[in-house]
């Protein structure tokens, strides 16, 4: 009986500070990727006499507390959520929700805002507050960005991340900022495999994307900025057309070179510990007597995006999987 519960993702949900019983939920669904439009969950609830809006009150802006992941193990975490949506149709009401912290980064500025002289990393500092916890690379540099009057404090963070070749998101209650050539350089925290029943962890389903050229094109310049004791500095090959930025940093102008390409989409049992960012090691079994491995597939890739889904009867995980490149 424990490993059957042990199977479930979702553990628990309160709306506006009353818990929704369990057995009312029939699907749930938690969309992260690698931008500040995620995280996503997603409940379909089934209330025949629509309760939760009737009695509760639930509607657009209520509170919603929920506990996800492994609780058996110690591995869940909690996320205070807002309601963003909730249709109610066919007996089922279906909750879309996403963290507070987010909610507050999408509100725009009502008074503009001024970073002036400031490492980066203490402007994504402050626009994080204190409901999320910042990890992001270091940034030994002094720059200046200004939220604008309507501008959304969460289209800033992602600007600040790109121009100096980083991503941004959000995930189980950090703001998340990482360069891609870190990213690029970290080491697995698993390995999963194909057409290997021996495996600890395998994938059920891998769809293979051929999308390389699309994402290199759009970065094959000749990052070029000029420095006030160095000149003008230029990173690319000479064929490259020039494309002029104002960070004359030349670690920020090789990380502009730089991008992160999908290359696999797959499915896998239900893991809570997969997150956005997270590289595995991954290995394509072919059936082939001599050469096992598929060799035109990189064995060390970086989850770009990870829906857990979970039913009555199962729980899975689907993933984006990609590699970083450069021009």
């Amino acid at each position: 009986m424990a490993a059957q519960l042990n199977q479930f993702f979702l553990q628990s949900v309160v709306i506006d500070g009353e818990e929704i019983p369990r057995e009312m939920v029939t699907t749930s669904t938690y969309s992260s990727h690698m931008n500040m439009r995620a995280p996503v969950l997603e409940l379909h609830v089934r209330d025949v006499n629509n309760q939760l809006m009737n009695e509760r009150k639930m509607r657009e802006g209520s509170s919603l507390v929920t506990i996800m992941g492994d609780s058996e193990n110690g591995a869940d975490w909690k996320e205070d959520m807002v309601i963003v949506s909730c249709p109610y149709g066919n007996d089922t009401v279906r909750i879309v929700a996403i963290p507070k912290a987010l909610h507050k980064l999408h509100q725009r500025a009502v008074t503009p805002r001024f970073f002036v002289d400031q490492n980066p990393k203490d402007m994504l500092s402050t626009l994080a507050g204190d409901s999320l916890q910042l990890a992001a690379d270091p940034f030994n540099q002094i720059t200046t960005y200004h939220l604008d009057p309507r501008a959304k404090p969460s289209e800033l963070i992602e600007t600040i991340a790109r121009d100096h070749g980083a991503r941004a998101w959000i995930s189980r209650g950090k703001l998340n900022v990482r360069t891609l050539s870190a990213l690029e350089r970290q080491k697995p925290v698993a390995k999963y495999e194909t057409n290997n029943p021996s495996a600890e962890n395998l994938f059920t389903k891998t769809r293979h994307f051929t999308l390389d050229e699309g994402y290199l094109d759009k970065v094959r310049y000749r990052f070029s900025a000029y420095h006030e004791t160095d000149g003008y500095i230029s990173i690319g090959k000479k064929e490259y057309p020039i494309k002029m930025i104002s960070n004359a940093n030349r670690e920020v102008l090789l990380n502009q070179s730089l991008t992160m390409i999908p290359k696999l989409d797959v499915e896998c049992e239900g893991n809570s510990s997969l997150s956005v960012g997270e590289t595995l090691t991954v290995l394509i079994q072919r059936y082939d007597t001599e050469s096992a491995l598929d060799e035109s597939v990189e064995t060390s890739m970086t989850i770009m995006g990870v829906t857990h889904y979970e039913d009555r009867r199962s729980y899975v995980c689907r993933m984006i999987l990609g590699v970083v490149k450069s021009a």
